[in-house]
């Protein structure tokens, strides 16, 4: 196979966060059709490198890996007979040196295995807390140099951390590293989701009394409340084409789903159901809405158009099911449904049929969520005894923890991050 050399430019958040618990791999089989490539140790003879929380081939391990289109192959020096024994065609090779100004250059390389030709060359100057950062933009590089799709890396992850009593909605690295308090007022606040841009976070909070639906900006920590005139919304979905955003509302003893604009302030009521109507979430060309109705006698996944006609139900398996999204392509929905008194997480078409079960006796799973690239989901898992984040490749394959300590819940993935480069950034 013939590869073009392609560039893509380098996003780096300009801020640091605090160090994040320990990330516990929990690796299980990989993709039946992954492509091997090598990963050797980085040098890091020039530098004190012990703030580094984890060694760069460990990232890199990490990011591939989970990316389902990638098997890494991990060595400490270069190895040809190892490579070549795996079927590994290009290989990872690397060095970290510190600067005279305290930021650290990193040079990464992706060498064909057979000539040691460099492939990819790319050097980056980052403060020490940034490296991490232009260790997944690597990575997303060879991803897609390797299978011509974009990685997702870079991308981050919104969710609810519960301590002393209160949830608060905090962002963080996609696996979990690099993590940021969002919410700042006591009580609950949870259900986040992402708007179209890395700028925008929407979550729910009691902090004036019932349920109320908030807008943060992060990049100026603007917060507004939204549709202020109606009492108890949650389950807020921003569209992912236009100024529009799903939410449900509970009144006169039922929930229904409403359309509202984030521009104008304008709302639409779009079921009428006396039965519990709720976790509404967009198809990703916005023509279509999955949602949980109980109008049946148990909650299961209907579907209908945006405009709140033609609702259908999707699922006939299961007695308990929930909390459905749409794959980025469009070909698959996940959602939540009760099995043998557990709640276990399953993908299908978006007809109801191909079902797929992708947890099993491994606590309750619940609340998934798509990567960009619809390779991956992230939910959360009683699986350790307490609620935690965790991610697996679509297939169900390839789970790994990435929070600990207190409780974690309610996972969001944003959207890929814009390609620029910070200021005080270089590559």
């Amino acid at each position: 196979m013939m590869f073009r050399l392609l560039s893509l430019v380098f996003f780096l958040a300009a801020s640091a966060f605090a160090v994040v618990d320990t990330v516990y791999l929990e690796i299980s089989a990989s993709g039946s059709k992954a492509i091997p490539v090598g990963v050797v140790h980085f040098d890091k003879s020039s530098g004190n490198w012990s703030t580094l929380d984890e060694a760069p081939h460990q990232i890199l391990e990490r990011d591939l890996g989970l990316s389902g289109r990638i098997e890494p192959l991990v060595q400490p020096t270069y190895n040809r007979l190892a490579f070549f024994k795996g079927r590994a065609a290009y290989y990872i090779a690397g060095a970290l040196s510190s600067m005279p100004d305290g930021k650290v250059k990193i040079e990464c390389r992706l060498n064909a295995t057979q000539s040691q030709e460099l492939v990819i060359g790319q050097t980056y100057t980052v403060a020490i807390s940034q490296v991490r950062q232009a260790l997944h933009d690597f990575a997303d590089q060879v991803i897609f140099q390797i299978s011509g799709t974009r990685g997702v890396s870079s991308s981050r992850l919104a969710y609810v951390s519960k301590n002393n009593g209160e949830k608060q909605v905090f962002i963080a690295d996609y696996d979990g590293h690099n993590p940021r308090q969002v919410t700042q007022s006591g009580g609950m606040n949870f259900m986040p989701s992402w708007g179209r841009t890395l700028d925008k976070l929407y979550f729910v909070s009691f902090r004036n009394g019932p349920s109320q639906i908030f807008e943060r900006t992060l990049s100026t920590a603007e917060t507004r409340v939204l549709f202020p005139q109606i009492g108890q919304t949650f389950s807020p979905a921003p569209s992912p084409v236009s100024d529009e955003i799903l939410f449900t509302v509970s009144q006169n003893g039922s929930s229904d789903i409403w359309k509202g604009n984030l521009v104008t302030g304008a709302v639409k009521h779009l079921t009428y159901q006396r039965a519990a109507e709720t976790s509404p979430a967009w198809s990703p060309n916005g023509e279509a809405i999955l949602y949980s109705g109980d109008r049946g006698g148990s909650p299961q996944i209907y579907i209908m158009d945006s405009d709140g006609s033609d609702s259908r139900r999707l699922t006939y398996v299961g007695r308990y099911n929930e909390s459905a999204v749409w794959s980025p392509s469009g070909d698959r929905i996940a959602f939540t449904s009760m099995n043998n008194g557990q709640m276990d997480l399953f993908t299908c078409a978006i007809d109801g049929s191909d079902l797929l079960q992708l947890t099993n006796n491994a606590g309750n799973n619940e609340h998934p969520s798509w990567s960009p690239d619809g390779q991956i989901i992230s939910f959360s898992s009683t699986r350790s005894g307490t609620s935690q984040i965790y991610l697996m490749r679509r297939d169900g394959s390839g789970t790994i923890r990435i929070t600990n300590g207190g409780e974690n819940s309610w996972p969001s993935w944003s959207p890929m991050p814009s390609i620029e480069t910070p200021k005080g950034v270089t590559k």
